[in-house]
């Protein structure tokens, strides 16, 4: 016969097995909360070795194992992508940001990076799908808040929408950027695009003017020789850019001249194209492909250097 001592109340023998069930559905949890902190500690460890001792050599393990931990983990997906861009490993950045679009559909940077990749490939069309998908994002539900993203985002839509011919929506978002951002040189290019296109050259030369008064004398200089170009005036286009270009080799800082013989040497380049120049063209810019064309998205990807 079984002691009285030995036995256990029912209501005891209930809260045991209860306790054991808990235990048993909790110990898989604990364990995943455990691995998801250690993914969330090396993504972190790599986010700091990435950004603020600029080693992606040393980060990209970190990230790699963060997410053999967590593959749910989209920040080091980011993570990578920046390391990678570092590295000049475009195509694995490109990857990764696809990766974290498979996980988070509406991340917005990612959307954003892959509009630049498809914009520098030349895929227009994807280009702004992507940048259309950011505008979307940007608009809900935080609103029409101004940052790295937006701004960007803003003159690539505006300049793909005009290269498409979509001149009053172009418009309307060139217009909508300028409003929060009166200096940058690059919307009163893309408004003055669209006014050469309207043969309006009226408001061309007064968009001009707005460029030299907002933001400086230099950016008016090539944007009136663009428009003499488009105009069909090349030779006025020459006689304002061959002293500028032989002006621009006294400036003692070397990386300044660089840059702004450059850009002279390419605008000087398609004056020479248009007025039949060809010899004068090739010896300008040997490094370039024949382009006699300033197209709408060359004339933004060389603002953009």
């Amino acid at each position: 016969m079984t002691s009285s001592l030995f036995r256990i109340p029912l209501s005891v023998q209930q809260c045991l097995v209860g306790l054991v069930a808990i235990t048993l559905v909790a110990a898989p949890l604990l364990v995943g909360c455990s691995r998801r902190e250690e993914a969330h500690r090396l993504y972190e460890e790599g986010y700091r070795i990435s950004h603020f001792q600029k080693n992606p050599v040393r980060a990209e393990p970190l990230f790699l194992k963060a997410l053999e931990i967590d593959p749910t983990l989209t920040q080091a997906h980011v993570g990578l992508a920046e390391v990678y861009r570092v590295m000049g490993l475009l195509e694995k950045r490109e990857h990764h940001f696809r990766e974290v679009l498979r996980k988070a559909p509406d991340h917005i940077e990612a959307h954003y990076q892959l509009g630049t990749f498809a914009l520098e490939r030349g895929d227009y069309s994807l280009a702004l799908q992507e940048f259309e998908t950011v505008h979307r994002l940007l608009r809900w539900p935080f609103g029409l808040e101004p940052g790295k993203f937006w701004i960007d985002m803003l003159i690539y839509k505006g300049f793909l929408l005009l290269n498409e011919g979509d001149i009053r929506r172009a418009e309307v978002i060139l217009k909508q950027y300028l409003s929060s951002d009166p200096a940058d040189h690059r919307a009163y290019l893309g408004l003055m695009l669209i006014a050469a296109k309207r043969q309006d050259m009226v408001e061309a030369e007064r968009l001009v003017k707005e460029v030299g008064r907002f933001t400086n004398a230099g950016d008016a200089l090539f944007y009136r020789a663009l428009l003499n170009i488009w105009a069909g005036r090349p030779e006025r286009a020459i006689s304002t850019l061959e002293p500028a270009l032989t002006k621009a080799a006294s400036i003692t800082d070397r990386n300044q001249t660089e840059a702004v013989s450059w850009r002279l040497r390419r605008y000087l380049a398609w004056a020479y194209w248009k007025a039949g120049r060809t010899a004068e063209a090739k010896a300008l810019t040997p490094e370039l492909p024949h382009d006699p064309t300033p197209s709408v998205m060359k004339v933004l990807a060389m603002e953009w250097r």
